[in-house]
C-alpha cells in the first residue's frame, strides 16, 4: 500500500470528527463482504478475460482496518477478502480517511502493505469523491465508462451527497454503496433537516436496494 501524491495531505485542511471505526455488530461486516461479492462476480463474469478492463473500489470511511469494538474486519479487508476469494486480481482499491491514526493502522495492515494495488489516503471524504474521476483519468481509464464501487459507511461525520450527485453523473458505472444508522439519520433530520428521501432523490441512480434495518442502530444499506 502507498500514500497517494503529495497534494492528498492537502485535504485535511478540512476537519471533521473521525472517518474511523463506529460500533457496529460483525453482521455489518459480513454484509459488506457479500455486497462487494456481487459487484465483483458481476465484474469477472463479464469482463474478466479483457486484459484491459479494471475495477475501481473507493472507501470513503475506512478507518483502520480492523473495528475493535465489534472484534472484526473493517471495510478495507472486507474489500480484499472477497476480491482475492474470487481471484479478480485487475483492480485499484483507493481507501479515505479523515483520521492520521487510523490511516497509519491501515498502512501497517499485511493485507495492505503487501498490496500494490491499493491506495491509502489521508483527507477529508467530500474533497476525495470530487478527486475521483482525475483518479481513473489518470489510471489512464476513462471516467464515464469506468467500473466499480463507491463505499460510504457514515458514522457521524455526514454523507457528501452533492459531490456524490455530481460523481454519479460523471461516472454512471459506478455503483454507490451507502451505509447509514437509522437512528443517526433521525438525528440529523433534527439538526440539519436530511431524510433519506433527499439522499435516494439528490443522487441520480435508475434502480436503489434498500436492506432491511439491522440491530439497535437499525443500520441499513443504500446500494444505487
Amino acid at each position: 500500500g502507498r500514500r497517494s501524491p503529495g497534494e492528498v495531505d492537502r485535504m485535511s485542511s478540512i476537519k471533521r470528527s473521525s472517518q474511523g471505526q463506529s460500533f457496529v455488530t460483525e453482521d455489518k461486516a459480513r454484509g459488506f463482504g457479500k455486497a462487494f461479492a456481487i459487484n465483483l462476480r458481476i465484474f469477472q463474469s463479464r469482463l474478466a478475460d479483457k486484459s484491459w478492463a479494471r475495477y475501481f473500489h473507493f472507501d470513503l470511511n475506512a478507518g483502520s482496518g480492523y473495528n475493535d469494538e465489534a472484534d472484526c474486519i473493517g471495510s478495507p479487508l472486507a474489500f480484499l477478502s472477497a476480491a482475492h476469494r474470487l481471484e479478480v486480481t485487475n483492480y485499484r482499491a483507493f481507501f479515505v480517511d479523515i483520521s492520521r491514526d487510523a490511516v497509519s493502522e491501515l498502512l501497517k495492515r499485511p493485507e495492505i502493505a503487501s498490496d500494490e494495488r491499493s491506495f491509502v489516503m489521508h483527507g477529508d471524504n467530500a474533497e476525495f469523491v470530487r478527486a475521483i474521476p482525475s483518479i481513473i483519468e489518470a489510471a489512464g481509464d476513462r471516467a464515464h465508462m469506468a467500473i466499480g464501487s463507491v463505499l460510504v459507511d457514515d458514522n457521524g461525520t455526514g454523507i457528501p451527497i452533492h459531490e456524490l450527485a455530481a460523481l454519479a453523473a460523471v461516472c454512471p458505472r459506478l455503483d454507490l454503496f451507502i451505509n447509514i444508522t437509522a437512528t443517526g439519520l433521525k438525528r440529523a433530520f433534527q439538526t440539519r433537516q436530511l431524510r433519506l428521501t433527499d439522499i435516494i432523490t439528490g443522487i441520480e441512480k435508475q434502480h436503489w436496494l434498500i436492506r432491511e434495518p439491522l440491530g439497535q442502530f437499525q443500520w441499513t444499506m443504500l446500494l444505487g
